[in-house]
């Protein structure tokens, strides 16, 4: 049935390795036009992605090298998911970020939640070497109330390795 939601079944978590995108057997496969589907399977699963779920960093002339495509059909697929609300973009550091992949209807998504205390720091780390913006506070900000709705020992992690404390409750939204 079109726009039903899809079984806890068929949205099994899966790992998929970014290297794919560089492997000269999958280069060597066509390639798809332009289009907005294909780039966020590249921005959830691709080689710029980093440690944080929903991070990618790169500038857009580098993604659209990497997948192939002119700048114009980069930015029109882009312009697209940006429009879905489904990514913030600060093309001038080249910094991406998914607005749903940390927290989605106020709860943090069960796929991207750290598997130790160690992640938690490995994220604080690649916090820090994201460009500095104004998308990178927003980031920081969604990443502390993450922590927060994760709960048990990562709040204190996380405020541990930031500095910071992980104080907001589920109903408080990060600015934009």
């Amino acid at each position: 049935r079109r726009g039903a939601r899809m079984s806890r079944a068929a949205r099994t978590y899966r790992k998929v390795e970014p290297a794919m995108w560089h492997a000269d057997s999958f280069r060597a496969l066509s390639a798809p036009k332009p289009n907005a589907q294909t780039l966020w399977t590249y921005l959830i699963t691709g080689p710029r992605t980093i440690a944080i779920p929903g991070v990618v960093v790169a500038r857009p002339a580098v993604m659209a090298d990497d997948l192939r495509w002119s700048r114009r059909g980069f930015d029109a697929a882009m312009a697209e998911i940006v429009a879905a609300g489904m990514a913030e973009i600060d093309p001038e550091v080249g910094l991406v970020v998914l607005t749903r992949a940390l927290i989605h209807d106020g709860q943090p998504r069960n796929t991207s939640r750290p598997n130790s205390i160690h992640a938690v720091k490995t994220w604080v780390g690649a916090l820090i070497a994201v460009p500095a913006c104004n998308l990178r506070d927003v980031l920081a900000e969604r990443l502390a109330m993450f922590m927060s709705l994760c709960g048990g020992e990562f709040p204190n992690a996380y405020a541990e390795a930031t500095g910071q404390t992980c104080t907001q409750s589920a109903g408080e939204r990060p600015s934009r």
